[in-house]
């Protein structure tokens, strides 16, 4: 359960801090491995479902290490901002909560979306740029995560606030027009109701938004649960290393036993 509560909240303080410092910051860990293949990482920030094999998810020091950090049970919610896809084609998230580590995207499934609403009504969104009607500048309009969705968040627009630029736009069974914003002053991927910005939840859905979910259906997890694979390299290299201070441990040893017997 703190968990759950942990993750949503981890989000929730990103959109948050976006709206009130307005600034572009994207998070990066403080991991190793990050650090090292940061431009192999594709940034996503997606809460996800734990749903792996034999019940649980495991998530692991890094995709090249096996060591176990911590395990979610199936259901739990992670955020994920970071993937990276390694040599043998499998994607590994980010994981930050008890402690950091990496996980196999496999074993998730992501929490319905922005990216979800696109993927379901693809063939009903168009490319049309625009800019939300003037009549809306120094008003407080709504920001939402997908048309319909509960996350909706309130935006003042007064002062020196551009309004809000469009480059898709759906067209819902009401017929009003919504327009996806890909990014607007720390909200990436959003989307505004063009026709009636001003209107909230249950102004615009007086009986209850329409529910939407990923398809769901039954994993094939395989034979084996995925597990990293370390670097073959990297475990070379680290056995030379070992080998190098033994041998120059064992050579400085065996120097200082040689001069403390002449000095006898």
């Amino acid at each position: 359960m703190k968990r759950f509560f942990g993750a949503w909240l981890a989000c929730l303080c990103i959109f948050c801090i976006a709206s009130v410092v307005k600034a572009d910051v994207i998070w990066e860990p403080e991991d190793p491995f990050f650090e090292k293949h940061s431009e192999e990482c594709e940034y996503i920030s997606r809460v996800y479902t734990a749903d792996g094999p034999n019940g649980e998810v495991i998530v692991y020091k890094t995709p090249e290490s096996p060591k176990v950090m911590m395990k979610f049970e199936n259901g739990e919610k992670i955020c994920i901002y970071w993937v990276y896809r390694d040599k043998n084609g499998i994607s590994w998230g980010t994981v930050e909560d008890e402690k950091s580590g990496w996980v196999p995207m496999d074993y998730l499934t992501p929490v319905y979306d922005s990216i979800s609403f696109q993927e379901e009504y693809e063939t009903e969104i168009t490319a049309q740029k625009g800019v939300l009607d003037e009549q809306y500048k120094d008003r407080e309009i709504y920001i939402w995560e997908y048309p319909g969705s509960e996350n909706v968040w309130a935006f003042d627009t007064s002062g020196e606030t551009a309004l809000p630029e469009y480059e898709k736009v759906y067209r819902d069974e009401e017929g009003r027009q919504w327009g996806n914003l890909g990014y607007y002053y720390g909200y990436e991927n959003v989307w505004v109701c063009i026709d009636e910005p001003l209107k909230n939840v249950s102004e615009l859905y007086p009986n209850g938004a329409p529910k939407h979910e990923n398809p769901t259906g039954e994993k094939d997890f395989g034979a084996e649960r995925i597990v990293p694979v370390p670097n073959r390299h990297t475990v070379i290299f680290a056995a030379v290393i070992v080998c190098v201070t033994v041998l120059v441990t064992v050579v400085l040893l065996a120097y200082f036993r040689r001069r403390t017997s002449k000095s006898k």
